[in-house]
């Protein structure tokens, strides 16, 4: 596959960028690029097309670009609340699958995605959104995986109708990251500066739950933000948070113009261990 090598210019209108490994995924009003870095070079590898502008992005299992049987896969969500399954492999076929939005999805803006299910058979399957719409979602995006096959002459193919299980919360969410190690648990960030530890597997697998039972387990703050939310100032836009790879125990989140760091394994009442500026202009990413 031929590839051109450019430098990415700096007025481009990035609404969305998140980094895998050498790879650089930026989605703009109407597409997303994937770039390949290598030293001071940036490399166009794939481009999609979507018309919509996007809003969140999450990178889904993929091998190096570097490997002669490389694949891409990237969940994007677009300001249409409709959320796409981008895949592309090394034979150069390409594919886009869009579902959501409407009746069956979100009805607010998509702030944050995440595929949240164990690597290996499971890997790509289960897919987290979180909204404007104060709703955590949690697509599977392969449900026939559990039902038997029937054969059914003149239907439609059924083999790609994502099913979700929303979790509502009160306040509109910003952020949503998956444990870097488990597959039950989310960090699902809101627009007051609160973090929840969310175990969003126990009760999406137990469906005789009780309706009062909520499948956040801990609740982590920021106070800065909590205290101008409490004042009538406007909330946390935008915000970002992350698990440490190394050390899960460790959470790391941006909310305007401040970090902070929490240690899961010395809590004191849920605010941060450590809490720092970011610039003048504020931060949207935390890695």
């Amino acid at each position: 596959m031929a590839r051109q090598t450019q430098t990415l210019p700096l007025d481009y209108a990035a609404q969305a960028l998140v980094a895998h490994d050498d790879m650089i995924a930026v989605g703009g009003p109407h597409s997303i690029n994937i770039f390949l870095v290598s030293g001071a070079s940036i490399t166009t590898f794939a481009s999609f097309h979507l018309g919509v502008q996007i809003t969140a992005i999450a990178w889904g299992e993929s091998t190096s670009p570097e490997n002669d049987d490389w694949s891409i896969q990237l969940a994007v969500a677009t300001a249409d609340y409709n959320i796409h399954v981008l895949t592309k492999s090394y034979t150069g076929s390409s594919n886009i699958v869009s579902f959501g939005g409407g009746l069956s999805g979100h009805h607010g803006r998509i702030n944050g995605l995440a595929f949240c299910g164990n690597r290996g058979m499971e890997g790509g399957r289960y897919l987290a959104s979180c909204s404007e719409d104060k709703v955590l979602m949690i697509w599977d995006l392969q449900p026939n995986l559990d039902m038997p096959m029937v054969d059914s002459p003149g239907l439609p193919d059924q083999a790609f109708q994502p099913t979700a299980y929303p979790i509502p919360f009160k306040h509109a969410l910003i952020s949503v990251c998956a444990h870097p190690a488990t597959s039950k648990d989310l960090l699902v960030a809101d627009v007051r500066g609160s973090i929840y530890l969310t175990d969003w597997r126990t009760d999406f697998t137990d469906r005789t739950t009780e309706a009062w039972h909520h499948p956040n387990v801990l609740e982590l703050v920021e106070p800065h933000s909590m205290a101008e939310s409490a004042m009538g100032l406007p909330g946390v836009t935008p915000g970002s948070l992350a698990w440490s790879m190394d050390n899960p125990d460790r959470i790391g989140a941006v909310f305007n113009s401040k970090f902070s760091l929490w240690d899961l394994s010395k809590l004191s009442g849920g605010k941060p261990n450590s809490i720092g500026p970011t610039s003048s202009h504020g931060g949207d990413r935390f890695r």
